[in-house]
């Protein structure tokens, strides 16, 4: 796996993976209490 852009491509999705889990996370936070309160837990 040494080939040109690969790091590129790695860094790219680490970035994509973190922000989706982090905007997840704030969302979850901001819900409000209750049962079926985030639908992606069902």
């Amino acid at each position: 796996m040494d080939f040109p852009g690969f790091d590129a491509v790695a860094v790219g999705f680490i970035l994509f993976v973190a922000l989706r889990e982090a905007g997840l996370w704030l969302r979850r936070l901001r819900a409000p209490r209750g049962p079926g309160r985030d639908p992606l837990e069902a």
